[in-house]
C-alpha cells in the first residue's frame, strides 16, 4: 500500500507518525519521522507487508502530528484486504430440457465479502456469437439471466459461462455449460399390427414398435 499525505499546520510541524493496525487492533506497521521544522510537511511511504502476513479484514491506518507547540493531531483510515476469490455456490437453469422458443432462465448463486454486482457477467453463443451481459440482482447473493426465447427457435447447441471480479479485483471463471434445444418432441413408431389390420377373435396379436428421440 502506498502512502501519500500532505500535512500542513502554520506553527510548524515536528513530529508525524502512522501505524497501522488490524481488526483485532494489533499494530503489524509502523514508521515515524521527527526533528523538523515546517509548515508544510509531505509524508510518504510504502507500507511492505508480505501477502503471507496479512488476511482477509478490515484494517486501520492512523495518522499522528504534532507541532512546535505540543498540538496532537490523529486522524484515521480504514481499508479492506480481500485475497479470496468469489465462490460460485450453484447455477441452475430452467428448464432443464429446452423446447423450441422456450426462454431460458440461469440463475448463479455468488458468495463473496466485497462482490462487485457490477462485475457478474453472463456470457453466452445463444445468438450466434459470444456475447456477454450484467447480470440482474435478485436478492442474497442471487443473480439471473435470460437467454430468450428468439435464440433457442432451432434444435442446436448453445453454451453459456459466467464470470465474476469483486470490488478487489479477485476474478472467478465458471466452466462451460450447454444445453442442445430438443426441436422434435419424442415419436412413437407402430410396426405391428399394420393399421385396420383385422384378426379373428382368440388368435394371436404380436405387438412391436419404438420410439423416436
Amino acid at each position: 500500500v502506498d502512502l501519500s499525505v500532505i500535512l500542513r499546520d502554520v506553527n510548524n510541524i515536528s513530529f508525524s507518525s502512522y501505524n497501522v493496525t488490524n481488526s483485532s487492533n494489533e499494530s503489524f506497521f509502523y514508521d515515524q519521522s521527527a526533528g523538523f521544522n515546517v509548515e508544510t510537511f509531505y509524508l510518504s511511504g510504502r507500507i511492505n507487508v508480505s501477502p503471507e502476513n496479512i488476511v482477509d479484514g478490515n484494517y486501520t491506518i492512523s495518522l499522528k502530528v504534532i507541532d512546535r507547540l505540543g498540538s496532537l493531531t490523529t486522524t484515521h483510515l480504514t481499508i479492506y484486504v480481500d485475497k479470496t476469490s468469489p465462490v460460485l455456490n450453484s447455477l441452475t437453469q430452467i428448464p432443464e430440457i429446452v423446447a423450441p422458443g422456450e426462454v431460458v432462465i440461469i440463475t448463479a448463486n455468488l458468495s463473496d465479502l466485497y462482490l462487485n454486482t457490477a462485475l457478474i457477467l453472463f456470457e453466452t453463443n445463444a445468438t450466434g456469437n459470444w456475447t456477454n451481459s450484467t447480470m440482474s440482482y435478485i436478492n442474497s447473493g442471487f443473480f439471473q439471466s435470460n437467454i430468450s426465447g428468439n435464440d433457442t427457435t432451432s434444435r442446436r447447441n448453445i453454451a453459456y459461462k459466467i464470470h465474476i471480479t469483486d470490488l478487489a479485483g479477485n476474478k472467478f471463471h465458471s466452466l462451460l455449460t450447454n444445453f442442445t434445444v430438443q426441436n422434435y418432441p419424442p415419436a412413437v413408431v407402430i410396426v405391428s399390427p399394420a393399421n385396420n389390420s383385422i384378426y379373428e377373435v382368440g388368435s394371436e396379436v404380436i405387438f412391436g414398435s419404438y420410439v423416436q428421440d
